[in-house]
């Protein structure tokens, strides 16, 4: 930074200390000079002077000035003044709450160090109402001043916007932009774009990774072994699945086969369509049609299941909330298939599970009340008993809180679990031994093979009627 010496001030201190101001006004330096033998040392009022000869009337550092006469430091410059400077007016800048970078490098590390490859990162995936982008507030700004009184006025900064295109909308007050639904945001120029379908080219394998999209989405193509494809909405599969994980949001479609092998779950919130199945879990909300048959799977279904095809529904299980109608129902062969219609299976295994953690949370509060029966037997307890018990007592809070949450929704759930009217089995093929059907709680077990069957419940008994040619 240049400076130029101010010569101006009077003769008497022409020896002891002299004022230079910075080229740009911001800044006022004080150079001591030792005294000449017996004469005083300079004082405050005589720097004031020097100052306001040299026009020095801002940002003037008093305490420095007093620390300097006290200590002199000769010969050397020492800053004593200090303008400030303008802090611009900002209008409020658009910030982006979302990445909209694609992460195909972005690896996931296991815990033993290695490397998943499945799992690149493809969607930035919003939620219907979440905030993509919103506006940071203004700042109205600062005016900067020089040591010698100038004043500097505020500039304004402006910044680039944002504009909400497809499937995204202001708030009411414009400071944010919100996704009207769920899917993957995209930036072109200034407008931000939510993307609610996605069609993928080809095979789920490594070179797209696990597909994880918040909206519909379509695979043309097959889903490989150990990979798994989610999608918020709708999906579409036009190939097979095998040994993956698969679930849908809203509705599910798959047109080709699903292995299973074992280790398969296929999930849909609402209803599904699907070729065949073979040694798979399978929920759905909705209804689900099986176009080929179902060969020992665990499955659930919200609404009713229909299984065409010659092989129909053998082995494993299927509960079915309303109707089931299937070709065929067991094998030739005995094949144990166990079958249970006329209650919501989905809201049936909701409340078995929290039945579950309703008895783990009473084994915890029963423990945390024991530990603190001991505590407050105790006449005198050291400093660490009282963090114990202030711990247990806080367990004690939130255990207490989350059984209510638990007794709150199992009473929901037991109002909804009632038996559904009219649910049927409807058999339009054979009706093999080995078969247990439980409809509205009663079981039926045929001891021969039954043709064109439909099965009810009258008082609760399981009746047989032919069934009506269509």
């Amino acid at each position: 930074m240049s400076e130029a010496k101010t010569p101006s001030r009077p003769t008497s201190l022409a020896y002891q200390a002299d004022i230079s101001v910075s080229s740009d006004q911001m800044e006022a330096r004080l150079t001591l000079h030792p005294p000449h033998q017996g004469d005083p040392p300079i004082s405050p009022q005589e720097i004031a002077s020097l100052l306001k000869e040299a026009g020095v009337v801002e940002g003037i550092d008093w305490p420095a000035i007093e620390q300097l006469l006290a200590e002199p430091i000769y010969e050397q410059p020492v800053v004593v003044a200090r303008g400030r400077e303008m802090r611009p007016a900002d209008e409020g800048k658009w910030v982006l709450a979302v990445d909209i970078e694609e992460h195909a490098e972005g690896l996931k590390t296991r815990p033993d160090g290695s490397v998943d490859f499945r799992d690149l990162k493809r969607f930035n995936n919003v939620a219907p109402g979440q905030v993509v982008a919103y506006l940071r507030s203004p700042d109205p700004g600062e005016e900067g001043f020089t040591v010698t009184g100038k004043r500097i006025k505020v500039k304004k900064v402006r910044h680039p916007r944002y504009h909400p295109g497809e499937n995204l909308r202001y708030s009411e007050d414009r400071t944010t932009i919100v996704a009207e639904c769920g899917g993957h945001v995209v930036l072109s120029g200034d407008q931000l774009s939510l993307l609610d379908r996605i069609f993928i080219q080809g095979d789920v394998d490594y070179t797209t990774g696990n597909l994880d999209f918040g909206g519909h989405l379509t695979i043309d193509g097959n889903v490989n072994p150990d990979f798994r494809v989610r999608a918020g909405g709708n999906l579409v599969i036009r190939g097979f699945v095998e040994k993956a994980q698969v679930e849908a949001g809203g509705d599910l479609v798959i047109e080709g086969r699903v292995f299973g092998k074992g280790d398969c779950e296929i999930k849909a919130g609402g209803r599904a369509r699907i070729r065949s199945a073979d040694g798979a879990k399978v929920q759905v909300g909705g209804d689900l049609e099986v176009e080929e048959g179902l060969r020992h799977c665990d499955t659930l279904v919200g609404g009713s299941l229909t299984v065409r095809g010659n092989a129909g529904l053998v082995g494993g299980s299927a509960r079915v909330h309303h109707r089931l109608e299937t070709t065929q129902l067991g094998s030739p062969m005995g094949t144990f298939t166990r079958v249970e219609v006329g209650r919501n299976p989905i809201l049936s295994t909701e409340y078995e599970e929290l039945c579950d953690r309703q008895s783990d949370y009473l084994h915890r509060l029963e423990r945390i009340n024991q530990g603190l029966e001991v505590l407050k037997q105790k006449r005198v307890i050291s400093p660490r008993q009282r963090e114990i018990k202030a711990l247990l007592e806080d367990q004690k809070y939130v255990v207490e809180k989350e059984l209510a949450r638990i007794a709150e929704r199992l009473e929901e759930l037991s109002k909804l679990l009632s038996f559904a009217p009219k649910s049927t089995v409807e058999v339009s093929g054979t009706l093999y031994p080995g078969v247990m059907v439980i409809l509205q709680g009663a079981i039926f077990k045929p001891i021969e093979e039954l043709r064109s069957v439909v099965l009810y419940v009258v008082q609760g008994k399981v009746r047989l009627r032919a069934m009506r040619k269509k």
